[in-house]
This record gives structure tokens, C-alpha cells and sequence, in this order.
């Protein structure tokens, strides 16, 4: 079954949410904290490590009736990351302000913060959307259904009404998450820097210097 051209634009736009992809490429570097010792630092404890992340973005267009364009863009910057000890990638924004170094965090979250005020909008826009015009979709079908197959008009007329403001909640849902989503290269920037400090861009000295900070008083609480 095809799609409308408005749910098919839609889906192309929410794109792109899945997981991003980040790998180590390099040794922990040493900090002065050193490593973490017992459960409980090494639960809360970071890590610096070089790493990459492989960014995906997509532009979407219309190119006609019922047809949809995608434009694809890959990226693979390699910078440094935080971890938790062996474990998974942290999210800069969430954990900047809490290294203790405010011109890092002031520099690095003024290049992301309004891509990232867009994906926040976009999100908002699905999740407002998505699930009224499901739930006019499901309970409108068989409405429609049922009233078609024994001649009740009103019926299926209720359930028409409901799968026509399915498509309209649809509609408007994709036109505001298309207004608000980044464009493809927009959304690496933004993917990558949310991920990475990166050469050249980042004082990386002040990177490990505010994970050991970070570090030293993730140990003297856990003590």
C-alpha cells in the first residue's frame, strides 16, 4: 500500500531519529585523577577517549505527486569522548556544566544548542501528532467499516470524519516537523558535536582537565 504523499513526507522526516552510531578508536587517556577504584567510582567516574561518530543526515523534497526525495549525507569525525568507564557514550550538553571548565562548556554549547533547540521542536511537533491521528485512524476504520457493511450512513459517516482528521492531524504534524527539522548537514553538525569535542575547535586540554575535576569529587563522594 502506498502511502500518502503527507505520511510518506512524514516518515522521511522523522528520519534519522535511530541511534548514533559512536565508537572508540583509541586507549582511555590517562587523567590525574587516575583510574577509578571500587563500584562505586567506577560507576560514576568518566572517561576521555578519542572516538568517532559516524552522522547520518537527510534533506527531504517533494518531486511531484506521491513521490519523495531524499538527499543522504555521511560523516565521520573523529574527536574526543566521554565515557563511563567501559561503557556507553555521554551526551555533552547533559554533563558540560558539571566539568567545572565554563569556557569549554560556554563555546561548545553555542555551536549546538540551536540545532539542538530545533531537534527538541521537531520531537514536540511528532509527539503531539502522532499518536491523535493514530487514534483517530484506529477508531475510525471500524467505525467506517461496520456502518458501510450494514447501511448505517451515520455510521460510517463518523468514521469517514474520523479518517479525514487522521490525515489532517497527519498533515499538520509533517508540516510542523518539517519546518522545524535541521537540514542534513545541519543535523551531523549538530549529532557529531553533541558527541565530540573536536581539534580546533575544542581546548582539549580543558577537556581532561575537567574530567579529572569531575572525577576527583565523584571520589570524594563516594568516600
Amino acid at each position: 500500500m502506498r502511502l500518502p504523499k503527507s505520511l510518506a513526507l512524514f516518515a522521511f522526516a522523522l528520519a534519522g531519529c535511530a541511534g548514533i552510531t559512536t565508537v572508540r578508536t583509541d586507549k582511555t587517556l590517562d587523567l590525574a585523577s587516575g583510574p577509578p577504584q571500587g563500584s562505586c567510582e567506577s560507576i560514576q567516574f568518566l572517561e576521555v577517549a578519542p572516538a568517532k561518530v559516524f552522522g547520518i543526515g537527510e534533506d527531504v523534497a517533494s518531486a511531484g505527486y506521491r513521490m519523495v526525495r531524499v538527499t543522504t549525507y555521511e560523516q565521520a569525525p573523529e574527536g574526543l569522548a566521554l565515557f563511563r568507564p567501559g561503557g556507553e557514550v555521554l551526551m555533552l550538553p547533559e554533563v558540560l556544566p558539571r566539568l567545572g571548565e565554563p569556557e569549554l562548556a560556554r563555546r561548545h554549547l553555542l555551536r549546538v544548542e540551536p540545532i539542538n533547540a530545533k531537534l527538541r521542536a521537531q520531537k514536540a511537533w511528532a509527539y503531539a501528532t502522532i499518536p491523535l491521528s493514530l487514534g483517530l485512524l484506529a477508531a475510525g476504520t471500524p467505525l467506517l467499516i461496520a456502518g458501510a457493511g450494514n447501511g448505517n450512513g451515520a455510521q460510517a459517516g463518523i468514521g469517514g470524519a474520523m479518517l479525514g482528521g487522521s490525515l489532517l492531524v497527519a498533515s499538520i504534524g509533517m508540516i510542523g516537523v518539517l519546518a522545524t527539522k535541521p537540514g542534513g548537514m545541519e543535523k551531523i553538525y549538530g549529532d557529531v558535536r553533541n558527541r565530540l569535542f573536536l581539534p580546533g575547535e575544542d581546548d582539549l586540554q580543558a577537556v581532561a582537565r575537567g574530567a579529572s575535576r569531575y572525577n576527583d569529587a565523584a571520589r570524594a563522594g563516594c568516600r
